[in-house]
């Protein structure tokens, strides 16, 4: 069960990876300008922060398969909608999927390996987000093999046909019915203990800016900059396999919260803020240098989740109304990102993310040591 779900995430990511930076640069290609850009991508986080709520829910009674079915219906979706879309609209409609596409999945995933691994703790999904790093460098890798043969039209029939074989092998996957009907859509996001809030802050203030600035910012800042859509891909497959290393190294290890804290904030302050400053030959090395500092708070967020969601009878739900929060904070950045952009650059967004990265470590620290 546990090999299913780590092969559908795996194909997710590879997916993903091709989008990510495929799709900025499609818009920027097609015209759209900048701040519709920003627009555009906004709609991704607030479709995720919502349909990943009503999913897990649901999921929790239902159990995960659907939900899988459904994420790889939606990656199939995504090419001819991305592909034939020329206004920012229809790329609206397009990362409006995309972020259900998310929904379902992150609505699972996490749950699915701790119903089956409950022993493993945190350790095992540091195991599976280093192998969706892994696959996510797949995908982007494939732009930069694929983009020169095909173009556009032959990276969206590939993210097609990735999308029908999720779907099949997504029938596979056994369910895992942990509660007899679903929650009030209350969802109990008030008056709930002191650490629940603290929980969904820190994961607020590590995830907005990160999440933002690699998903959304850095496609567009490399190609405005005169990188192609090739190199861009490369230096992404570059990037998430320095993460997806440096995770599976730290969670094999068992690294000591302390010093994932510590060492990620460092490298993430150090890549961010050469990115701001540093001149375009060496941009590349610390946007490498930024994912060394990824993979070690990698472990400290699945820890800070894992504590978090542990005992809860429903635990999609959990992981799910924690990460709420972060998504309508992401939707509110994304939307107003290109705006900013226009008016004073890239360094302001990169430099409040290096900002909010070492807060992340620090007060995240704080309340692993604390449990």
């Amino acid at each position: 069960m546990v090999k299913r779900v780590f092969g559908l995430n795996f194909l997710d990511s590879f997916i993903f990876g091709i989008t990510t930076v495929a799709v900025p640069l499609l818009m920027l290609e097609r015209n759209i300008e900048l701040g519709q850009v920003g627009l555009a991508l906004s709609l991704s986080p607030l479709a995720k922060g919502i349909v990943r709520l009503l999913c897990a829910s649901l999921a929790d009674s239902k159990g995960e398969r659907p939900f899988f079915v459904l994420n790889g219906v939606a990656n199939f979706l995504l090419a001819p909608i991305y592909f034939f879309s020329s206004s920012p609209v229809g790329f609206a409609i397009g990362k409006a999927v995309d972020g259900a596409r998310e929904s379902f999945i992150w609505a699972v995933n996490r749950t699915s390996i701790m119903a089956h691994k409950p022993e493993k703790e945190h350790y095992i999904l540091g195991g599976m987000i280093s192998g969706r790093a892994i696959y996510f460098a797949l995908g982007s890798l494939s732009l930069w093999l694929l983009f020169p043969a095909g173009g556009f039209e032959g990276i969206f029939a590939l993210v097609a046909a990735l999308g029908i074989i999720m779907t099949l092998l997504s029938l596979r996957v056994r369910n895992s019915v942990r509660v007899h009907k679903p929650p009030s859509f209350g969802f109990r996001f008030f008056g709930r203990e002191k650490r629940f809030y603290q929980t969904v802050g820190v994961l607020a203030i590590g995830g907005t800016f990160y999440t933002f600035i690699i998903y959304f910012l850095c496609p567009i800042f490399f190609r405005i900059l005169g990188f192609s859509l090739g190199e861009i891909g490369l230096f992404y497959a570059i990037y998430f396999l320095i993460f997806g290393a440096v995770l599976n190294a730290v969670s094999h290890f068992k690294v000591p919260p302390k010093a994932t804290a510590l060492a990620g904030s460092l490298f993430f302050l150090a890549g961010l803020g050469g990115l701001s400053f540093a001149g375009q030959q060496l941009l590349p090395y610390f946007f490498f240098t930024m994912a060394i500092g990824d993979g070690f708070l990698g472990l400290l967020w699945e820890q800070i989740i894992y504590l978090q969601a542990k005992g809860s009878k429903n635990l999609s739900t959990e992981i799910a109304i924690i990460h709420l929060p972060l998504n309508v904070f992401l939707f509110v950045l994304s939307g107003v990102s290109g705006f900013v952009i226009q008016l004073f650059g890239f360094a302001p967004l990169l430099l409040l993310g290096a900002a909010s990265l070492v807060a992340f470590s620090f007060f995240g620290l704080r309340l692993v040591e604390g449990n």
